[in-house]
């Protein structure tokens, strides 16, 4: 960021200077005035420090005038960006929420809260009946939820109210769980686009929220927006002061060491993916024994990453340079490696995923366009089927991937995955695999792992992928020194 390094030079006349040339060019007034009055407090600052007065607050109006200076800067280039790019997502998104509000969008949020909460304690309703309120009430929820998204991803610098707003959303017992969950995700993109004080400070907030999902989230959406900012938090008072008091709190050290070291493991994803294509796989596919076997090659990433804590049954299927190879990636998916990114790549091109929202929502089959899923899982024989879709070790989106695959097969699908999942495993094995699926509860370590594997497909895969700065390649994950 070559403004923030400019400002840390304290050359703050020039660039406030570029910046007035910027807003004329825009044709902004609101941001020239606030750059006049910027400009006007700064040489009153100068002109009592050459007369020799000694003003004990000086540092803190000259931090304060740094920040407002940022922040005209930052919302400056949104103006120009809202102005000059109106193809992209984020101006089109902007554009459909404009007319709305937070605090709107709060009050529709708890209401539909209320009524699912209404509807699962209806005891009298028929189950026809209850079927089609709640598909009904799913599709409006869905756009509603993603208006929120787009509002908070989209939005300028928060206002106080606003922020007062996000935290009721937050606190607020009649918001479900998993839209807390998406709005601090809208809350991260945000920040990646335009840094943002408020939207900052509730990320603070939401790591003492008492859901795990929204507290982990908070985590990597901190660690991420932190980190690309690091030059100017000097300037943040408030917020240095916040992460002080955490960084007291030895859980939170350790939390937020767990999720340092899960950023930088998906730094590797790419390297891991073409290990799989170029060295794993023709490696297996060369071994004779598997040529003897002649499985299916479609099976061999289930394979790869089934049983991964006890590879030892690969030893009488491959020969040892394969199982070792095979060994070496499983160790790495402990360790908390992404294995999976090639196998659902290629999945993420159903019209599912061009609403970004719905790259970060938490995995659940109640969704509109997962209905006909639904009706297929839940009339399935295979109890196997269900576990891999709610316990397997799959981030959500690969979840949803494999979901809209069964979908768009019908009971093809289905019975294609049953057929896979019975070649690979026996009953016993297929018993003693679901049992553990079923009976393990994530930590938050597990659930924070899978938030960075979505946030990496997103990143990745999304189709307006070029309108995004791509973390892996970006200041966010290049280097961690921030406590």
């Amino acid at each position: 960021m070559a403004f923030d390094m400019a400002l840390d030079t304290n050359n703050l006349v020039d660039l406030l200077g570029e910046l007035k040339t910027k807003a004329d060019t825009l044709q902004d007034w609101e941001m020239r005035q606030e750059l006049d009055d910027i400009c006007n407090t700064y040489s009153s600052m100068l002109h009592y420090m050459v007369m020799g007065v000694d003003d004990p607050s000086s540092s803190q109006l000259l931090n304060s005038l740094i920040r407002r200076t940022y922040s005209v800067s930052d919302r400056l280039m949104r103006i120009e960006r809202i102005k000059r790019n109106s193809k992209d997502k984020y101006v089109l998104s902007f554009l459909q929420i404009s007319a709305i509000s937070l605090s709107d969008l709060l009050l529709t949020m708890e209401d539909y809260g209320r009524q699912f909460i209404s509807i699962s304690k209806d005891n009298e309703l028929r189950d026809s009946k209850r079927e089609r309120i709640e598909s009904e009430l799913m599709i409006k929820h869905d756009n509603i939820l993603m208006q929120l998204f787009d509002y908070v991803w989209t939005s300028d610098v928060w206002r106080k109210s606003e922020y007062e707003t996000a935290e009721v959303i937050l606190n607020s017992e009649h918001v479900l769980d998993m839209d807390k969950a998406v709005f601090i995700s809208g809350v991260t993109l945000g920040l990646l686009e335009m840094f943002d004080e408020r939207k900052l400070m509730l990320l603070l907030d939401a790591y003492l929220n008492v859901n795990v999902e929204v507290r982990q989230r908070a985590v990597v959406g901190l660690l991420l927006v932190l980190r690309k900012y690091d030059s100017r938090l000097y300037a943040y008072s408030e917020v240095t002061s916040r992460l002080k008091i955490y960084s007291d709190d030895l859980n939170f050290v350790k939390n937020i060491f767990t999720v340092l070291m899960q950023l930088q493991f998906s730094k590797l994803t790419d390297k891991i993916t073409d290990k799989m294509r170029n060295d794993i796989i023709p490696s297996i596919i060369k071994s004779k024994k598997f040529k003897d076997a002649n499985p299916n090659l479609s099976n061999i990433d289930l394979e790869l990453t089934r049983n991964g804590e006890n590879p030892e049954w690969y030893d009488d299927k491959i020969d040892s340079k394969a199982s070792a190879k095979i060994r070496e990636m499983s160790e790495l998916q402990l360790e908390g490696a992404d294995v999976y990114m090639g196998t659902f790549s290629f999945m993420k091109s159903y019209p599912f995923f061009n609403k970004i929202s719905h790259w970060f929502y938490p995995f659940t089959l109640d969704l509109p366009d997962l209905a006909g899923v639904k009706r297929i899982v839940e009339k399935s024989s295979s109890s196997l089927l269900n576990m891999v879709l709610t316990s397997a070790p799959l981030c959500y989106n690969d979840r949803y991937s494999l979901c809209l695959m069964i979908g768009s097969a019908g009971t093809m699908g289905e019975q294609l995955v049953n057929q896979q999942l019975s070649a690979d495993l026996d009953s016993e094995e297929a018993a003693s695999l679901m049992e553990d699926g079923m009976n393990r509860k994530l930590k938050p370590s597990d659930i924070s792992r899978m938030y960075i594997y979505d946030l990496y497909r997103f990143f990745k895969s999304f189709s307006a992928k070029i309108e995004f700065d791509d973390i892996d390649k970006s200041k966010c994950v290049e280097s961690w020194q921030l406590f």
